[in-house]
């Protein structure tokens, strides 16, 4: 039968059944996954507090472990940063990068330099 094939050599899939979460006696969360010898788990600090659920990605980058996860927005605390109810444009050209809802050209020489 024919596989699908990942040319990326920096991310491991995990399935939500092959992995378990667990909290130390000092509260830090730590994830344990499956390693190369047999009912041996290998396990990895946490950065956060709050468990990851479902399939994971875990990305390496330079030497630290990325953990991808799926979670449902309504979950979601509602961000601090402050934000306003307009509405922005932003259109795309060759003479100037962008520019935006406000008719600010950002990237004025673009169209010289690829010309």
């Amino acid at each position: 039968w024919k596989r699908g094939h990942n040319r990326t050599h920096d991310q491991i899939v995990v399935r939500a059944d092959n992995y378990n979460t667990l909290v130390d006696g000092q509260g830090r969360l730590w994830l344990a996954i499956p390693g190369l010898e047999p009912r041996k788990m290998v396990k990895i600090p946490l950065s956060t507090t709050v468990a990851p659920t479902g399939t994971l990605r875990l990305i390496l980058r330079r030497g630290r472990v990325e953990v991808h996860y799926q979670i449902d927005a309504s979950q979601m605390r509602s961000s601090q940063r402050p934000c306003g109810d307009q509405r922005v444009g932003v259109d795309k050209g060759y003479t100037e990068a962008l520019t935006d809802s406000d008719g600010q050209p950002h990237g004025e020489q673009l169209g010289d330099l690829l010309t």
